[in-house]
């Protein structure tokens, strides 16, 4: 399986991580400017597209 065959298999499941995410900062009342750093953990999180969707905020 190639890197861009096995993106588009898990498209779905990283696209279901970003309304969690964007609730998690409303509720924490943080805006995004003054969010300074994330750190990605877990297998997933060394996958490229993943650093570029969460870079895209």
């Amino acid at each position: 399986v190639t890197r861009s065959q096995f993106e588009n298999l898990v498209a779905h499941l990283i696209k279901r991580t970003i309304d969690p995410c964007k609730k998690a900062i409303k509720d924490a009342d943080v805006k995004l400017a003054d969010i300074n750093e994330v750190i990605l953990v877990g297998g997933m999180s060394r996958m490229p597209k993943v650093r570029r969707i969460s870079c895209r905020w």
